[in-house]
């Protein structure tokens, strides 16, 4: 099956590029570039609120919450008397957060450690691994020129890692099909007329009242044709969501 819909937030890379790396410079030159124009004054320095706002901008989907909590730690680290954030601290704050590791290994396999896709890299991923026989360099170009971020990625014809994140996870690369968005069926007949594959906790391992709860019944279940799934979830720590049905069997 295709990677498409790489869905959710950023996660939690930890900083997983490899510094040096051309796809590393490229993305080192986007976000100065992004902080150069939310530094009005030209001093090198911005806000927290600027910083945590900006941050948020360029990677939809993480908490606001979460970013200024990465930025105090580093004011602390640092025994900062100021919350005024550099524009490195501006950089490690986004690579720390908003670098997906299932995303950045997948990128460091296909471009050979480069970390960074030309068109062919690209059409090589949509052939072997979305599946896409009828992919063509042109539209390759064409997806690498939409998708990313950084000026000098699409001058020079490569896709970098948050180009290639952004791809994955846009309606380019959903598994619903448009179509089935709005009703596409005859909804007229009578409710025997219709077929749904459920699913019923598929993702317990064993027993149904406390056995392990694991991703991999939910995603054996989609991929046999279910398209109806029950969920039991509970609150985590940090108000974060654990699907599971006690606290000892959940999983995040």
């Amino acid at each position: 099956g295709g990677v498409g819909g790489v869905g959710g937030g950023p996660g939690d890379g930890g900083g997983v590029t490899v510094e040096g790396s051309l796809g590393n410079k490229m993305r080192m030159e986007w976000l100065a570039a992004e902080f150069s124009q939310v530094d009005e004054d030209g001093y090198g320095i911005v806000s927290e609120d600027v910083a945590v706002t900006t941050v948020c901008k360029l990677c939809p989907g993480i908490k606001e919450a979460k970013v200024r909590l990465r930025f105090k730690e580093i004011q602390s680290c640092k025994e900062k008397l100021t919350s005024h954030v550099t524009r490195e601290e501006f950089q490690e704050a986004f690579c720390e957060l908003c670098t997906r590791p299932d995303v950045y290994f997948l990128l460091v396999q296909l471009s050979q450690d480069r970390e960074c896709l030309d068109p062919q890299d690209l059409r090589l991923f949509l052939e072997t691994e979305q599946g896409l026989s009828l992919a063509t360099t042109e539209g390759c170009w064409e997806l690498l020129k939409r998708y990313e971020p950084s000026a000098q990625g699409r001058e020079r014809g490569l896709m970098g890692l948050d180009g290639f994140a952004r791809y994955l996870q846009s309606s380019e690369c959903q598994l619903l099909d448009p179509e089935h968005l709005g009703v596409c069926q005859d909804m007229n007949l009578p409710l025997s007329h219709y077929y749904i594959s459920t699913s019923y906790r598929s993702y317990l391992l064993d027993d149904q009242v406390h056995g392990k709860a694991d991703l991999g019944g939910l995603i054996r279940a989609l991929q046999t044709g279910c398209r109806c799934l029950e969920l039991g979830v509970t609150d985590g720590p940090e108000g974060e969501p654990l699907l599971g049905v006690d606290c000892g069997s959940e999983i995040s």
